[in-house]
């Protein structure tokens, strides 16, 4: 059975009106919509999220560097960190270097989403800040190591 492509990212690179280059990246896995923190630009390369993937493309081209699987379900968001990126997906959150090595990843109990008014994702002087479904908070250090693992009220 074929995947079923559910993101499309239309990416075009336009100079002096006119367009240079254009790509239409697809992804299976849930839905990503396209909203300030689901790509970044660093280095002349756009990363962006897709369903359940990240994609790097060189700009002005677009040519396909590299893209990996970084969560099951959907990847939400990307952040540059460090010397790289963190990715927040439903059910992990990733650390990938620019050349999209995994440095680590952390999953919870339940989905990185809430519905109970708390922030579910922050990056606070090198520290994650994460929120799931159950309302746990966690907080990682830029390891991926848990410094805090307690229930919100």
């Amino acid at each position: 059975m074929a995947a079923q492509i559910n993101s499309k990212y239309g990416v075009r690179v336009i100079k002096n009106d006119t367009e240079t280059s254009s790509a239409l990246v697809c992804s299976d896995g849930l839905s990503t919509t396209v909203h300030p923190t689901s790509y970044v630009i660093k280095n002349d390369i756009i990363f962006l999220c897709c369903g359940r993937h990240v994609y790097a493309l060189d700009i002005p081209v677009l040519q396909l560097k590299w893209f990996k699987e970084l969560d099951p379900a959907t990847c939400i968001e990307i952040y540059s960190f460090e010397d790289g990126f963190i990715i927040h997906g439903e059910i992990s959150i990733s650390r990938v270097t620019l050349a999209g090595e995994i440095k680590w990843e952390f999953s919870a109990r339940d989905i990185f989403v809430n519905l109970n008014g708390h922030k579910e994702f922050e990056i606070t002087g090198g520290q994650i800040k994460l929120v799931d479904f159950e309302n746990y908070e966690y907080i990682l250090d830029a390891n991926g190591k848990v410094i805090t693992d307690r229930l919100l009220k």
